[in-house]
């Protein structure tokens, strides 16, 4: 629906979130829905990407060691949350997603572990990412 809302309506929803243009919002709901999709319908979710990507975010300039050569991932549905959720839910999320993270490297390992993080585009230093 918001895609297909006029450019002045868009605008008005965007400024609800700060340094977010309606062309961000627009793209991060995109990739957003086709990750609810996979979710709704049991598909595969840790290395899905969609064809669109998000646009450039102003915490992805701020990124040091991260250049992915796309935004269609599951970090980046994590880092479009970030900018559309109040910061405590934000940080519980972030502190859930970590404790997941924790658990399946106590039962797969770290290396394998991390073989699943990085087919999600979670770098390594994704927890420092989410701080800023």
């Amino acid at each position: 629906m918001f895609s297909f809302s006029k450019q002045s309506f868009q605008s008005k929803i965007s400024k609800n979130y700060p340094d977010v243009y309606n062309y961000h919002l627009d793209s991060m709901l995109n990739v957003i829905s086709k990750f609810r999709n996979v979710c709704a319908h049991g598909e595969r979710l840790y290395n899905y990407r969609t064809q669109k990507s998000i646009k450039n975010l102003p915490v992805h300039s701020k990124l040091k060691g991260y250049h992915p050569k796309s935004k269609n991932d599951l970090f980046n549905v994590l880092i479009s949350i970030k900018y559309l959720s109040p910061k405590d839910n934000f940080i519980a999320f972030v502190i859930q997603i970590d404790e997941l993270i924790e658990n399946t490297k106590k039962i797969i390992g770290n290396k394998y572990t991390q073989d699943i993080l990085q087919s999600m585009g979670f770098p390594k230093n994704w927890k420092e990412i989410t701080k800023i």
